[in-house]
């Protein structure tokens, strides 16, 4: 009678440890198919111009070469401030830079327009003196974070 008792009592204790096993594979699947699927709708989310809206506060460095050959000077540049983007392909914003360490624009009013290029790629386009910068702003699809490549600079920027 003793020995039936510890078989059966034996048995039970694997059967709630198969059973607690396969609630934990459950839950797990349940979890893992929960954070794929968001996954997968994230990576499938697509950008437009639209998507590229509000304010974001900049950040970037760079190098410009002045001269040819020998006699090049190779010079640093810092910028920051902060862009609007209005949803439509304009923008306007205020920025302070440095070139070589010396002020070069002290919170200084700029605009110009953007294009959606696909993929979450934008072309920013900003009238400097008699020629138009033209920079090229990869965003993240969420819309709050982009990195931005134009000729000696690059940087990034968020949506605070």
């Amino acid at each position: 009678e003793m020995e039936k008792k510890q078989v059966m009592t034996s048995r039970m204790h694997r059967f709630a440890i198969v059973v607690g096993i396969l609630i934990l594979l459950a839950a797990f699947t349940v979890l893992i198919t929960g954070t794929l699927s968001s996954g997968e709708a994230n990576a499938k989310a697509e950008c437009s111009l639209k998507t590229l809206t509000g304010t974001f506060v900049f950040e970037g460095k760079g190098v410009f070469i002045d001269g040819e050959g020998e006699d090049a000077a190779v010079i640093s540049y810092a910028e920051s401030g902060f862009q609007t983007f209005d949803g439509d392909g304009n923008f306007d914003g205020v920025f302070s830079a440095s070139l070589n360490g010396e002020a070069l624009a002290s919170q200084e009013y700029f605009t110009g327009t953007y294009r959606y290029e696909g993929d979450c790629v934008y072309t920013n386009f900003a009238p400097v003196g008699g020629e138009t910068l033209v920079v090229h702003m990869f965003l993240t699809r969420e819309g709050t974070y982009l990195s931005y490549l134009g000729p000696g600079v690059s940087g990034t920027a968020v949506k605070p």
